[in-house]
């Protein structure tokens, strides 16, 4: 993302560090959204799951993200949220994890892919989010919002066209109605082309 909305996204975070989220420091705990969620209403057999991320020039702005998954068998669970940061992993993946220091579960490696696919976007006009949303949407997509009101996650289901939705993402990014990157591709949906982020 450009530098200034890295300023504007690491404000916002810092906000929601002290203000939204004070028990984990992690405004993306959980990465509780709205409208067509892909990882709502989590139930007593979902468990947090920490992922650590790699900043490079102060991107992202924290240094570890958490989401919500479903417990399977022994260290296995399923994604239930769609990461924020997290590349090489999408909502549906089965993964292996490890328990951490404090009991939590660490994310290792995908075991499974679930077919899915996730985009992330940032939208410099808050008032034409919802416009950006309902549109991906129509297009066969969830979404999940946190407390950086500037930053959307997109989780692509494996039926969907993603050349349909890429197209129409290279046009609005061309607008300048948005910035996006692809945090992690399926194969299918990859081969719409080469992974784009926003270094």
């Amino acid at each position: 993302p450009s530098a200034a909305h890295r300023s504007i996204l690491r404000w916002e975070i810092d906000m929601a560090k002290r203000d939204k989220n004070p028990a984990t420091g992690d405004p993306t705990a959980g990465n509780a959204g709205g409208g067509a969620s892909a990882g709502d209403s989590p139930s007593d057999k979902h468990e947090l799951l920490h992922f650590a991320l790699q900043v490079d020039d102060g991107w992202p702005p924290i240094a570890t993200e958490s989401a919500w998954a479903e417990r399977l068998e022994g260290n296995h669970l399923k994604v239930s949220n769609v990461p924020f940061f997290a590349v090489g992993v999408s909502c549906g993946d089965v993964v292996e994890a490890e328990r951490n220091a404090d009991g939590g579960w660490q994310f290792a490696r995908v075991a499974t892919p679930g077919g899915h696919s996730t985009v992330r976007l940032l939208v410099p006009d808050k008032d034409g989010l919802q416009d950006i949303v309902d549109e991906l949407v129509d297009l066969g997509c969830a979404f999940e919002g946190t407390y950086i009101e500037q930053m959307v996650a997109v989780d692509v289901p494996p039926g969907v066209d993603y050349g349909e939705v890429r197209r129409w993402l290279d046009t609005q990014e061309d607008s300048g109605a948005l910035e996006y990157e692809e945090g992690n591709l399926s194969p299918a949906h990859a081969e719409a082309g080469r992974v784009k982020t926003l270094h």
